[in-house]
């Protein structure tokens, strides 16, 4: 009776938020009130609640809408996971089944209102081995497509944040993704880079040609190397990947099948 709102792998573990909602439709993941963590091992695929203070996360009080979180850093061995909860709460843990704990009571923002499959609107959340990113979001003006985007960085697992900058206000914001000082940002307007962790952006690729008038830009990028990504465009009907090799500098579209 849960539904999945985030899903990661690492080696031959899986982690998931399990959230409780009653939103239908596309927008199952909308009106949840309560987000759990499980795990399971690839052989088996049996789910078990992670141990820890990982059950029933709800918002802050006095918010309505909730999202949450989840990022997994390194491989299972000695791998590094973490849970942005609903209320703001930074929780995190070892990726071999053992139990987790909350590091920061208050990350410098909340994951706020889902946006389209349960992703958070208000705050992004990224890491590598190195380093934990946040992208936190306000004052969105839907007329206008812009929104304030700050980013900042902890290099301490969350426990402190600090440095970053200003992302630029164009677009709304749907994923973030850092590997070393390189950041990609995926909006509605395009793929924005800042290859000094987030001091300065510049656009690298706009929307999409083609892109349908009610799905424009990007809503997922994923680096997995300084030099190596992929972007999903908004629009699942262009059938196309974006690839870039040179840290997000380029992007090259690629045809998936359509059947």
């Amino acid at each position: 009776g849960l539904r999945v709102t985030d899903l990661e792998t690492a080696g031959d573990r899986a982690f998931a938020v399990f959230a409780t909602c009653t939103g239908t439709g596309p927008a199952y993941a909308a009106d949840c009130t309560s987000f759990s963590l499980y795990s399971a091992p690839a052989a088996g695929g049996a789910w078990q609640p992670v141990s820890g203070p990982t059950a029933n996360l709800q918002a802050a009080s006095g918010r309505q809408a909730a999202a949450a979180s989840l990022v997994l850093t390194g491989g299972p061995g000695g791998g590094t996971g973490y849970l942005l909860s609903p209320s703001g709460a930074l929780l995190s843990g070892p990726l071999n089944g053992k139990p987790w704990s909350v590091v920061s009571q208050a990350a410098p923002c909340a994951p706020g209102a889902p946006g389209t499959g349960g992703q958070p609107t208000g705050a992004l959340l990224s890491g590598d081995s190195g380093r934990l990113i946040l992208a936190c979001t306000s004052a969105t003006s839907t007329a206008g497509d812009t929104q304030n985007k700050t980013v900042t960085e902890s290099t301490n697992g969350g426990v402190s944040w600090s440095g970053g900058g200003t992302a630029p206000p164009a677009g709304l914001a749907a994923a973030v993704s850092v590997q070393g000082q390189v950041v990609v940002l995926a909006t509605d307007a395009g793929l924005y880079l800042s290859g000094d962790g987030g001091g300065s952006w510049r656009l690298t690729q706009g929307s999409p040609a083609g892109a349908a008038a009610g799905s424009p830009g990007f809503s997922y990028v994923g680096m997995t190397s300084p030099a190596d990504g992929v972007a999903l465009p908004a629009d699942p009907g262009l059938h196309e990947v974006f690839i870039t090799t040179d840290g997000g500098s380029t992007w090259r579209p690629r045809l998936i099948s359509s059947s």
